[in-house]
């Protein structure tokens, strides 16, 4: 009877245990790269479980290619039962610039033209690109804290093109 109960206990206390990653008041932090794009960047999130198995994120990424570019987003999950299953939706805003036109700077004493100074001026416009995903989040360890998230991604920019990545995330 004893064995029986300590047994109860310990599989109470792993199901417990591996559910904690998706409850309510749930912060987790991840890091992930597309392993099948040009991207020479990564990604990286702060997300927040507002309900049981749904969690909302705001995404940062970093292009680290020869001009470098820095998008943001927001993006959302839904945890499928206790198996780690998710499928997301992410729209991240692409600025790209328009033109980049020169004027004249203003001397400060008399709010006239400077003729030997001139000041860029740059026209920026904003593109949103969707991407749908679906993954697997598999604890590593760290008591379920440490997760690995294989993925697969559909982005809609553009004809649309599916990719591959993974990530770790850490939960607290």
């Amino acid at each position: 009877m004893k064995k029986l109960l300590t047994t109860f206990c310990a599989l109470a206390l792993s199901v417990t245990v591996a559910n904690a990653q998706t409850t309510k008041g749930t912060m987790t932090f991840g890091v992930s790269d597309n392993f099948t794009s040009a991207s020479t960047g990564t990604d990286a999130n702060v997300g927040y479980f507002v309900m049981d198995g749904i969690m909302l994120s705001a995404n940062f990424h970093m292009d680290m290619a020869d001009e470098g570019e820095t998008n943001w987003g927001f993006g959302a999950r839904y945890y499928h039962g206790e198996d780690g299953l998710w499928a997301g939706i992410k729209a991240m805003a692409k600025p790209e610039v328009l033109e980049v036109a020169y004027a004249p700077a203003v001397d400060a004493t008399s709010e006239a033209p400077a003729m030997d100074a001139i000041m860029p001026v740059e026209g920026e416009d904003a593109e949103v690109n969707m991407m749908i995903q679906i993954g697997y989040s598999k604890a590593l360890g760290m008591d379920g804290k440490l997760w690995f998230e294989p993925t697969l991604d559909y982005n809609m920019a553009g004809d649309g093109s599916l990719g591959l990545g993974a990530g770790f995330r850490l939960a607290f």
